[in-house]
C-alpha cells in the first residue's frame, strides 16, 4: 500500500514540476506547489515537522498528502491504482462464494487481492486520523478525506469510496466524541449520505 500511494505521489510531484516549469517560461510565478493556496503552503513551512504519514517534500519544504494534494486528483489517483484490479477480476470467481472457501486464494485470487487492497485503503485512512492527537486537526483531515469519497463515488470507484467511509465506523476513530463534534455540519451531512453506499 505505501509503494502505491509514494507512486502516486511520485507521479504528482512530477506533473507539479512540469506545469511550474510551463508556467516559468510565460512568466514568474509562486514557487509553491499549491499556486492559489500560498497561506497554507506558508504555514506548512513553518511547521516542517508536523507532516505524519503520506507527505513528500517539494522546493525544500513537507507537504502533507491529504492535506494539500487536490481532493479530486487524490480520488483519480486511486481509481487509477485500482483499475488493474477490476480489469483483472474472472466470472468464475463469483461463483458460489469461491472468494469464502478453503482454496479462496487459488479458485478467487483478484477478487481475493480486491478484498486487501480495500482493507489496505481503509486501514490508511484511519491511521491518518489518529495521526494527529488534536480534535481539531483530526476532524479537518475527515473533511478532506469525505470530499476525496464524495469524488470517489462521481467517478464510479464505490470500492474505494466505501473503503473511506467504512474506515469512520471501525472500532480505532471513537464517536461520538470530540472530533466528530468539531467536524462541520454538512460534512457530517455527507458522511451520512455516503453510508447509505454501506446498506
Amino acid at each position: 500500500a505505501a509503494a502505491s500511494f509514494q507512486n502516486a505521489a511520485d507521479g504528482l510531484i512530477k506533473l507539479i514540476a512540469a506545469k511550474q516549469q510551463l508556467a516559468q517560461q510565460n512568466g514568474p510565478k509562486p514557487s509553491t506547489p499549491f499556486p492559489n493556496d500560498t497561506k497554507r503552503a506558508s504555514v506548512l513551512r513553518k511547521r516542517p515537522g508536523n507532516h505524519p504519514n503520506c507527505k513528500f517534500a517539494f522546493n525544500g519544504h513537507m507537504y502533507n498528502f491529504v492535506l494539500d494534494v487536490n481532493a479530486e486528483e487524490i480520488a483519480r489517483q486511486l481509481t487509477l491504482i485500482e483499475h488493474p484490479y477490476f480489469l483483472n477480476l474472472k466470472a468464475s470467481e463469483f461463483m458460489g462464494l469461491a472468494w469464502q472457501k478453503e482454496n479462496k486464494d487459488k479458485s478467487s485470487p483478484n477478487i481475493r487481492r480486491l478484498i486487501g487492497r480495500f482493507n489496505e485503503l481503509s486501514a490508511w485512512v484511519a491511521t491518518e486520523i489518529l495521526s494527529y492527537e488534536e480534535p481539531k486537526m483530526r476532524a479537518k483531515v475527515m473533511s478532506r478525506l469525505l470530499r476525496i469519497a464524495e469524488h470517489l463515488r462521481a467517478m464510479n470507484n464505490f470500492n474505494a469510496c466505501i473503503a473511506i467511509v467504512s474506515s469512520f465506523r471501525s472500532s480505532p476513530i471513537p464517536r461520538p466524541k470530540p472530533t466528530w463534534a468539531v467536524l462541520k455540519a454538512k460534512k457530517t451531512v455527507l458522511y451520512e449520505e455516503l453510508c447509505l453506499l454501506l446498506r
